[in-house]
């Protein structure tokens, strides 16, 4: 999955150095050796935003990394593979409202339904144990 985001505050761009023994997933080229990141927005995998965060902190001024909300989510995604009846489960589960149907009528697609999941903070391991409530046999 990767998340939109970019640097709150303006001021210069960052160009962050991935460390040499990284081996998390990169949204650019696997030999990129730094990542830039300024006020426009940009995709970055959830890996990349920790490293980001990491970085501004260590910064001798203020600043700090705004998610746009937006997401992209992997054609892998273990939600995608489940029915409407699992993702109302885990919606339950999840304490968030029920996704499945449309305010004019019909019902949402399960791509729709997972993306707008993901949309509310379903990241990483939370979305993993979601996924493990519907689905057992899903990977870690």
């Amino acid at each position: 999955m990767q998340i939109q985001v970019k640097l709150q505050r303006s001021g210069e761009p960052l160009q962050i150095p991935f460390p040499n023994d990284w081996g998390g997933e990169r949204s650019g080229e696997p030999d990129d050796t730094t990542l830039l990141i300024n006020q426009g927005p940009r995709w970055l995998t959830n890996d990349e935003v920790l490293l980001v965060e990491q970085y501004i902190a260590k910064l001798p001024y203020r600043q700090s990394l705004e998610k746009t909300g937006a997401i992209l989510i992997d054609p892998d995604d273990v939600l995608l593979s489940v029915s409407h009846d699992d993702l109302d489960t885990a919606e339950a589960a999840a304490e968030l409202p029920n996704t499945r149907y449309l305010l004019g009528g019909g019902v949402r697609s399960i791509a729709e339904r997972v993306l707008i999941v993901r949309e509310r903070g379903y990241r990483g391991g939370a979305l993993r144990a979601i996924a493990a409530d519907v689905n057992p046999d899903a990977e870690e």
